[in-house]
This record gives structure tokens, C-alpha cells and sequence, in this order.
């Protein structure tokens, strides 16, 4: 039943496609998915692109086996998102079932936990896969927990570490499962707290690996946290946000404006106090609230901790709360109230008409939860829907005018995503990086001066950021600057080494400037670099039949076709194709 229900619920996301954020860098247009290398590239983690910041291996793997069945095809990867949620719902019922819950009362915990629209970004937002996956990791982790605590047996045991390894290499977030489980052992299952450490230590050993991965290779932005004495009131009022929004659902929002935070406000001072004196009543009265709504309080609070915004992460520039972080926490949220509630049922059980209404409101409440699931679906239509929505209610957001406008110029459409561009640099006029992308931006609207301009402000800005020379010496060539353009490009190879575009921008101008051994040395330096680019092959190919190389021109053409046919679009793989014999007639 319930997975007919998330089906129902999530049936309109079937219409949505990619909305660029992470999903086309990490599955529509990833060249590790293509890649036959791909599945061992994912797994070695040298990937260190900002494209791939990550270490989420199984994750990635999954989305590796899909695009060898249906590519880059949304529905197809909604599908397995879907099936994962379903599951999930099934593992949370299972769950509490064992914490104590009877089965109506469990099937409806699984319920909210399938409908409640806060879900919504975590299954329709496709690169939120590792949400999904690492969740289904982590609930059959705690289901052989609780089973292996009661009965014993060190197979069993060896089976815990094996799932909450694999629900890391989903996603890291996961790392507070060891604490929930400890309070778990010592609270729902009376278990000696000296046993309860015990049996953790190792889960929190493979924890602090998974972190200490984490802190290597995810990127970090200190400058958009909050400042460190405003960080528990931030945290505070993010605890008290997601409370709200699994209590009353309303204003679901795919992104959520940004806060500011004040010393100066009371409304920030009673968020915190408020926490604080709500966990220590819980903690004391916690023989009135019972073992399982206590550990469920208290899940809620360990799984959001590490996105409360009292370490810096990534998404924090985008806002200081999200849906999907609220994924896993939920649980326990719904566990407690779904217990009280139950206790609610057992006093009235036996006067039919209150039984009987009791039974219609829960009824009527998760069938508006699925109905607001289905409407928040639309949200994640596509790109610009996405942030479009979002702008309407933090137009001031220059990640998000970010966002849309390269949303617009990745689809082809410059005009429409300059005056985005254009917000972010009036909103950050010192901002090297908005200089950057509103420089490209007008040169592919052909305002080359203009861009120049702005990408000379850029690099004065930024003066190591690489990006911003290797579009200023776009730009330059563009004006048949050439001399300047190499200079600007020969900075950027100085500040990004290993960077295989630079490389090609540089082999590009060289050629242009009639410097054919330089700029084989480039184009040969860009190959080695990035291998397994076709259109790289395809423009090497160009420069060596213009110097009167037929040969090798076709030799690289088709070596770019070979890669092309694994990993370029059809269009790629065609001129490639007219390249080779257009090549080999001239041998």
C-alpha cells in the first residue's frame, strides 16, 4: 500500500527534468557517467574538479549502472529514487514496529514519513540520490541494530558495520547514526550504557573516517557562515524551523530565503532558550513521554546537528535551511507524535464514535499530505522553474540570480540570463567571481569590449582566480589580441596547472598566433590532462591538417571518434565522423 501511495503522490515528477543544480554536473552531462573508466574513477576518488567535490561513491555508482540502461533519461532516474523512498517508508514502519509501536500506529509513522511534502526535495531533486540511497543504508542499519542488541551473534554484528559502511559511502551526513543508536540501546532498549559504547565504537570510528574524508574533499564557505557567537542562536532557529515545518507544512518552499541573524534580536535569544529548557524538560520527564518519543526527540536533534550551521558547509551559501536535510530526522519526529497519539486512541478505543473520528482525521491528514506532495512536485520541474520559485521570495539571493542565469546561458539563451548576471555583480560589486561569469555572459552576446572590461575588473579583483584570466584571454583573442590573450591565459595555466581547458584555450590562441609548436605542446598537454574529450581531439585534429598534417589529423579525429561514441552527443560524434574522411582524402 504504501508504495502505491509515494507512486500516487509523486506521479506528476514524472513530467519534471533536470533543473541544474548538481544533477547536470553529476549525471546529465558527466562525462564519468559516460566514461566506460567511470565506475573505477568513482571509486578511486580522484576526481578533484569542483564539479566533483564529493566522495559519495555509491551513489554515483548507481547513477553509473542507470546510464548504461536508460542515459541521461529523467524519468528513469526518478523511478529508482521513487522505489528507494518506498522502501524507506516500508524500513521506518518495520522500525517502529520494533521500538514498541503497534502495526496501525506503525504503518502510519511510515505514512507520514512516505507523504509529508518536506520529503519532496529529497525524491524529486534527482542529484539528491544519495539522500535516498544513504537512508535506505542507515534504516536497515538500525533495524539489525536493534535485532543484534537483543539477540546477540557476531555475524550479525559484522552485518551493522558492512550496512553503515555502505550508508556513508552514500552520503557522509549519516555520521551521527552511531550517537542516535547509543541513546537508542540505553533508552528504548534498557541496554547498559558501557555495552551501548561498546558495540558504537566501532560505528563511530567508520564515522570519523567518513568525516575526515568529508573535510578533504567537500568544499567549505567560512566567508557565507554565520559569525561564530551567532551561530547557536542560527542553529537554534533552524531546530525550531524544521520542528515547524514537520508540524504545520506550510510554505514549502524549494529554497528558502537567507536569514539574518542578530545579537540584538529577542526573537533569536528565545529560539535558543527555548531549545535548551524543551530538551531539558524532555530529558527529565522522560518516563511521562516514554522511552520511544524521548530517543525519537533526540534522533531529530543528533540527525540535524551537523547542518545546523555551527560548522560551515557548502550549501550555507545558498541558504541556512533546506528539506532534504530534514530527510532522516523526521523519523523520530513522526515516532513521538504518532506514540502519544496512539496512547490518545487507546483511552477512546472503546467509545466507537471518537475511534472512528480519530481514524477519518488521520486519514484526511495524510491524504492532504499527498496532495501537497504532488503540488510541491512542480517545484522541480526544471532549472528555471526551480529558482524561479526561489527568487520570488529572496530576489536579493545572488546565488540564486547566479543559478538562473547560468540556468538561461546553458540553454542557449545569453540575452536572457545577462540582467541575472548582472544582479549578482550590482548585489556584489567586489565579487571577482560575478565579474567573471557577467564578462562571459557579454562575450557570448558578441559585447566583447564590454566583457573585456569586466574581466580585466575581474582579475584585479581576484588576482588568482584562474577563470577569470582564461576568460579575459577569450575574450582578447575574440578582439585579435593575441599577444595579450596568451599572456592572460599563460596566468591562468600558471594558477590551474591542470586545468585541460586553459590548456586548450592557450593551444587554441597559439595556433591562432602562428606559433604551431608552441601550441602543439598545449593541445598535446591538454590531451594528456583530459584524455577522453572528443571535442578536444576534434579541434587538435583541425590545427595538425592546417599545418599540412593530413595524417595525424586523421589519426586524432579518429581517436575523438572512438571516445565520442562512448561519450559525446550524436551531433559530436557525426562531425567527428565528416572530420575522418574529410582528413583521409587529403593523405
Amino acid at each position: 500500500m504504501l508504495p502505491a501511495a509515494v507512486l500516487l503522490a509523486y506521479l506528476p515528477a514524472f513530467q519534471n527534468g533536470w533543473v541544474n543544480w548538481d544533477d547536470w554536473i553529476y549525471i546529465r552531462d558527466s562525462e564519468l557517467m559516460a566514461a566506460p573508466d567511470g565506475l573505477g574513477r568513482i571509486w578511486t576518488g580522484l576526481e578533484q574538479r569542483f564539479d566533483y567535490p564529493l566522495y559519495y561513491p555509491l551513489t554515483f555508482t548507481t547513477w553509473w549502472l542507470e546510464y548504461r540502461i536508460w542515459g541521461a533519461w529523467p524519468p528513469g532516474h526518478l523511478a529508482v529514487n521513487l522505489a528507494l523512498h518506498a522502501l524507506n517508508a516500508i524500513l521506518v514502519v518495520t522500525l517502529a514496529r520494533r521500538l514498541g509501536l503497534g502495526r496501525g500506529a506503525a504503518w502510519v509513522v511510515g505514512a507520514l514519513f512516505a507523504l509529508h511534502p518536506v520529503q519532496v526535495a529529497s525524491v524529486a531533486w534527482l542529484a539528491e540520490r544519495k539522500n535516498v540511497l544513504s537512508g535506505a543504508f542507515a534504516l536497515l542499519t538500525m533495524l539489525l541494530y536493534v535485532r543484534q542488541c537483543r539477540r546477540g551473534g557476531a555475524g550479525r554484528y559484522a552485518l551493522v558495520l558492512l550496512l553503515y559502511a555502505l550508508a556513508l559511502l552514500s552520503k557522509t551526513a549519516v555520521m551521527t547514526l552511531p550517537a542516535s543508536l547509543f541513546l537508542l540501546e540505553i533508552t528504548v532498549l534498557r541496554g547498559r550504557w558501557r555495552a551501548a559504547l561498546l558495540r558504537t565504537i566501532p560505528l563511530f570510528v567508520l564515522s570519523a573516517g567518513a568525516a575526515a574524508v568529508t573535510v578533504v574533499k567537500e568544499y567549505a564557505s567560512p566567508v557565507y557562515a554565520v559569525a561564530w557567537p551567532l551561530r547557536p542562536l542560527a542553529a537554534a532557529g533552524a531546530v525550531w524551523f524544521y520542528a515547524g515545518k514537520l508540524l504545520l507544512p506550510v510554505h514549502i518552499l524549494p529554497i528558502y530565503p537567507q536569514w539574518q541573524v542578530s545579537a540584538t534580536a529577542a526573537t533569536w535569544w528565545a529560539a535558543l532558550v527555548g531549545l535548551l529548557v524543551a530538551v531539558v524538560l524532555a530529558w527529565r520527564k522522560r518516563r511521562v513521554l516514554g522511552d520511544a518519543p524521548t530517543w525519537g526527540l533526540a534522533h531529530f536533534l543528533i540527525t540535524l546537528s551537523p547542518v545546523l550551521g555551527l560548522v560551515p558547509f557548502g550549501y550555507l551559501m545558498t541558504s541556512p535551511v533546506a528539506d532534504h536535510f530534514v530527510y532522516l530526522a523526521a523519523i523520530g519526529v513522526f515516532l513521538a507524535l504518532v506514540t502519544w497519539a496512539a496512547r490518545l486512541w487507546a483511552r477512546v478505543a472503546e467509545n466507537p464514535p471518537w475511534g472512528h473520528a480519530i481514524v477519518a482525521g488521520v486519514a484526511v491528514l495524510l491524504i492532504a499530505l499527498g496532495v501537497q506532495t504532488s503540488r510541491q512536485t512542480r517545484d522541480w520541474h526544471d532549472g528555471l522553474t526551480l529558482f524561479g520559485t526561489a527568487l520570488q521570495h529572496d530576489p536579493t539571493n545572488p546565488v540564486l540570480q547566479r543559478n538562473l542565469g547560468r540556468t538561461y546561458l546553458r540553454l542557449g539563451r545569453p540575452q536572457d540570463a545577462l540582467p541575472h548576471y548582472q544582479a549578482v555583480v550590482d548585489l556584489r560589486p567586489q565579487d571577482g567571481a560575478a565579474r567573471c561569469d557577467l564578462g562571459g555572459v557579454l562575450l557570448a552576446l558578441g559585447r566583447v569590449l564590454d566583457a573585456i572590461a569586466e574581466l580585466h575588473a575581474a582579475t584585479q579583483l581576484s588576482p588568482h582566480d584562474a577563470s577569470a584570466y582564461q576568460n579575459l584571454g577569450a575574450a582578447l583573442a575574440y578582439d585579435q589580441r593575441l599577444a595579450d590573450a596568451e599572456a592572460a591565459l599563460r596566468r591562468a595555466a600558471e594558477l590551474s596547472p591542470r586545468d585541460a581547458a586553459v590548456r586548450l584555450n592557450l593551444a587554441e590562441v597559439l595556433r591562432m598566433h602562428g606559433q604551431p609548436a608552441a601550441a602543439q605542446g598545449e593541445y598535446e598537454e591538454a590531451l594528456r590532462l583530459n584524455p577522453r574529450d572528443a571535442k578536444m581531439c576534434s579541434l587538435y585534429a583541425e590545427a595538425l591538417a592546417e599545418w599540412g598534417r593530413a595524417s595525424e589529423a586523421a589519426e586524432m579525429a579518429a581517436r575523438g571518434l572512438d571516445v565520442a561514441r562512448t561519450t559525446g552527443p550524436a551531433e559530436l560524434q557525426r562531425d567527428l565522423e565528416q572530420q575522418v574522411a574529410r582528413f583521409r582524402a587529403r593523405q
